[in-house]
């Protein structure tokens, strides 16, 4: 059974925050009161990490489910207009902000737009003959990232699930449209 991203992002980084509480709290209370308080707090500090995170996975879900719902009408009107080949929920970087939103990749163009959840709130459209390269990549510790090469030198990068299988999608869209400007110039 695969388990849910959101959930293991949860417990990583209820994980990590655990860790981090231990040590500090553990440090810091077994100076004063003895091993006994040091091995307490360390375990403490941990299970409340992995709770919290857990929660955290927990509340990504629901706030995940709510804005796949109020992207819904977005859907539609892209498959009205579009032959979209892969789409999903994810996150565009922009001046160091992790802008979420959905993303679309369509026969003619990589589409996305962000939710209103975000400072910095936008669409972006790169059409296909505009994309060099793309490559899943790590961001933080995880491999959620894909990294667009455009053209122009440029760079955009995405957080998204299942980043192999967007690359995939898009660099056989890639080939698909060096073969049609190919067979067009000759």
């Amino acid at each position: 059974m695969k388990m849910n991203v959101s959930v293991k992002a949860g417990l990583s980084f209820g994980a990590l925050m655990g860790l981090f509480f231990a040590l500090l709290f553990g440090i810091t209370n077994g100076q004063k009161e003895g091993i006994s308080a040091l091995v307490s707090g360390i375990l403490l500090s941990l299970a409340g990490g992995l709770l919290s995170g857990v929660l955290f996975g927990l509340f990504m879900d629901i706030f995940v489910m709510i804005q796949t719902k109020k992207f819904e009408p977005l859907r539609s009107q892209m498959a009205a207009e579009y032959r979209v080949v892969f789409e999903s929920g994810a996150n565009h970087f922009i001046n160091k902000e992790s802008v979420g939103g959905w993303l679309f990749l369509t026969s003619e163009s990589l589409f996305f737009k962000s939710h209103q959840f975000n400072i910095q709130n936008h669409e972006l459209s790169i059409p296909m003959n505009a994309i060099k390269s793309v490559a899943p990549c790590k961001l933080l510790a995880f491999q959620t990232g894909l990294k667009i090469e455009k053209t122009d030198g440029k760079w955009e990068k995405f957080v998204v699930n299942d980043t192999k299988e967007w690359a995939a999608k898009i660099n056989e869209l890639l080939v698909k449209h060096e073969q049609k400007e190919y067979s067009m110039r000759t």
